[in-house]
């Protein structure tokens, strides 16, 4: 199977706020990559209504006359590095307070570089500088769904017959 579709997507993260409660919020109005601002000309503010070119396969076994099952993964091509909100490098922190309501820089701040919130490593403390790799913006995202399909006819009787000539045989 091969065709076009159209899907809508809103990153999102876990924010921990200075007293360590924890929020779930929009990464798209963070710009945590300075998508629209000056300083970063080349990325534009990304859309949440994108394009992709699904491709599968799977089958469709007729259990009787009237009810069938099916299986099938897809794979889904976008053309968008936006899905997670990581594409570019990391930015200068500081910028967030310019481009951003005030409420909303300590979010973006921690959002877009989560190394200090969740660091396991032998490095606490470690920043990332403004330039440092922070997706790899030639490879656009793309996602795999596999599904169970059941479907039975609901035609009447008359319909039947050209129901039979019109499957796949069963063996």
């Amino acid at each position: 199977v091969v065709g076009v579709g159209v899907f809508k997507f809103n990153p999102m993260g876990e924010y921990i706020s200075p007293t360590g409660q924890r929020s779930w919020v929009e990464l798209h109005k963070l710009r945590t990559e300075g998508q629209g601002f000056n300083e970063y000309p080349d990325r534009k503010e990304y859309k949440l209504t994108q394009i992709n070119i699904p491709l599968g396969v799977g089958f469709k076994y007729f259990v009787s006359e009237t009810f069938h099952v099916g299986f099938e993964i897809m794979h889904r091509i976008t053309f968008t590095d936006y899905i997670d909100d990581v594409s570019t490098n990391y930015i200068d922190p500081n910028l967030f307070s310019q481009y951003l309501e005030p409420s909303l820089v300590p979010i973006a701040v921690q959002m877009s570089d989560r190394q200090n919130y969740f660091n396991t490593s032998s490095r606490p403390g470690f920043f990332r500088r403004e330039g440092d790799m922070r997706g790899q913006p030639k490879n656009n995202d793309a996602y795999f769904s596999a599904g169970l399909k059941f479907g039975w006819s609901l035609g009447s009787r008359g319909n039947r017959g050209s129901l039979r000539q019109s499957r796949c045989p069963v063996w």
